[in-house]
């Protein structure tokens, strides 16, 4: 899943399926609920950091 929504912990961690790849496309704040994501998800590339601007 890419996201690049460009608002702040748009996407909730229970709409992820179990073992997705979430690779964030966003600046300072990601669109992923960091929190929620992390026990579901495989892989995690958060923001700060993701694929950057």
């Amino acid at each position: 899943m890419v996201t690049a929504v460009g608002k702040a912990r748009f996407v909730r961690g229970e709409w992820l399926k179990p073992g997705v790849v979430v690779v964030e496309a966003g600046h300072d704040v990601g669109d992923v609920e960091f929190d929620g994501a992390v026990p579901r998800a495989s892989l995690l590339a958060a923001v700060p950091g993701g694929v950057g601007p």
